[in-house]
């Protein structure tokens, strides 16, 4: 057992570890504690663990992180405490574990991240998700300089505070999808410099300040749907020079204006109220406008030259329109796709399509009229 580098416990009856439960087995690398019913760790049972870097305890039943629970483990790497019932982490927990680079306590009940989190200074990836926190302590992440990536979805947030992501200038990936947060301080993000992915679904936002984005130089992704968005100021993404994906879906914008994303891709403003929508966003590819209100189309969508457009997809799906201009697409180069499907006009000019050289498929429904005419006159193009 001296030379023991692995060890599985899990799917077992265990309830309780004691103090000599892991003695002489100095040599251990993995140990795998899932699956278990363990509700009670004596301190101070991991001191002969000298060499284990992944502890393994998800499924357990565990309801704290006393100070002295993880002493000893001054090599772990990965800690996995997820699915237990943890409400309270000492502020001490962490301070032999300062080697840790994965922490995850998703699926617990955690009602706050503590001034404890800042003792892992190695640490590059925590999971949150699914917990009941409700408040991040000033200072809790503040030494947190290598962390990459925070998953803090499926909790209880109401807001996010001036200083919560101070000195995280490696983290790369945010997630606070699904929770209620209605307010975020100006320039929150200010230190997130490589920050490429903001997930910020299914929340209960109104506003934004103008700045809030302050800092983001280098974000890529951005997800804002499931909001309460009527208005968003032009200026909020102004020196977000490098973001490639926006999804605004499920809100209620009446008007959106993105030209200062001059590198954006994907723009998706599915399910608001939008009646008419122009861009000039040449690097422009995918365009979602599914389910919005525009009910006339009579001019073009895209503003500057349209052979100078990338534009490849385009989705009108239920936009209750009723007629479409003959230029609403005229010269679109590269459009491939289009999604006229579920609206209510019964005729489709044939010049609506002239000139898309590259279009090959236009989902129309069946009710148009003259569609047996459209795929007589364009037989490159598939209907469905």
């Amino acid at each position: 057992m001296q030379n023991l580098t692995y060890l599985n416990l899990s799917n077992n009856l265990l309830i309780s570890l004691h103090f000599d439960t892991f003695f002489n087995l100095s040599k251990l690398n993995d140990l795998n504690l899932e699956w278990n019913k363990i509700s009670y760790i004596e301190n101070n049972v991991f001191r002969y663990l000298s060499s284990l870097q992944n502890l393994y305890l998800k499924n357990n039943q565990l309801r704290a992180i006393g100070p002295k629970l993880l002493n000893g483990l001054t090599n772990i790497l990965k800690l996995d405490l997820q699915y237990n019932n943890i409400e309270i982490i000492d502020d001490y927990a962490f301070n032999s574990t300062n080697k840790l680079t994965e922490l995850n306590l998703s699926n617990n009940n955690l009602t706050k991240l503590t001034k404890g989190f800042n003792r892992l200074s190695a640490l590059i990836n925590l999971f949150l998700d699914n917990n009941k926190i409700e408040l991040i302590e000033q200072g809790s992440l503040s030494n947190l300089s290598r962390l990459k990536q925070i998953y803090i979805s499926k909790n209880a947030l109401t807001k996010l505070s001036q200083n919560d992501f101070q000195g995280l200038k490696s983290l790369e990936y945010l997630n606070f999808d699904t929770n209620k947060i209605n307010f975020i301080d100006e320039n929150v993000f200010k230190d997130l410099i490589q920050l490429k992915n903001l997930l910020l679904n299914f929340n209960q936002m109104a506003n934004l300040k103008i700045d809030v984005f302050e800092g983001l130089a280098n974000l890529e992704s951005l997800r804002l749907p499931l909001n309460k968005f009527e208005f968003i100021h032009p200026n909020t993404f102004k020196n977000m020079t490098k973001l490639i994906f926006l999804d605004l879906s499920s809100n209620s914008l009446k008007t959106i204006n993105v030209e200062f994303l001059v590198r954006l891709e994907t723009l998706i403003v599915s399910f608001n109220k939008l009646e008419s929508f122009k861009t000039n966003l040449t690097s422009l590819k995918t365009l979602n406008l599914q389910n919005n209100n525009f009910k006339i189309l009579n001019y073009s969508i895209f503003e500057s030259n349209p052979s100078s457009s990338n534009l490849s997809i385009i989705n009108l799906y239920n936009c209750q329109i009723s007629f479409i201009g003959d230029d609403v697409f005229q010269n679109l180069a590269n459009l491939n796709e289009l999604n006229l499907n579920n609206n209510l006009f019964t005729n489709l000019s044939e010049n609506v399509l002239m000139g898309l050289a590259k279009l090959k498929t236009v989902k129309l429904d069946s009710k148009v009229l003259n569609l047996v005419n459209l795929k007589l006159a364009y037989l490159n193009i598939s209907f469905v």
